[in-house]
């Protein structure tokens, strides 16, 4: 739901500007540069949060965590075990 709102208030900005023809802001931007970024915190990002997919696997060598599409890290148990010792 909080990643709705940045895109309702682009594609609001978007319908203003384009499809009533006034302008938003002191400094508009183009209707050009509107679409681009109504198109990108109003479809791209919440897809992106829609689509997300975070993972922990352990296996007796490593651990990987995972936030696809965004990264993907593999940390060896030798690593973990050597700095659970330091602390």
């Amino acid at each position: 739901m909080i990643f709705l709102l940045p895109a309702l208030l682009f594609w609001g900005i978007a319908y203003v500007q384009i499809g009533l023809g006034k302008t938003v802001g002191n400094q508009p931007m183009s209707d050009t540069g509107v679409m681009i970024m109504a198109l990108i915190f109003g479809l791209l990002i919440p897809a992106l949060f829609i689509f997300m997919k975070a993972g922990i696997v352990v296996t007796k060598q490593e651990v990987i965590i995972s936030l696809l599409p965004i990264f993907r890290k593999k940390i060896a148990l030798k690593i973990l075990k050597a700095s659970n010792r330091l602390g």
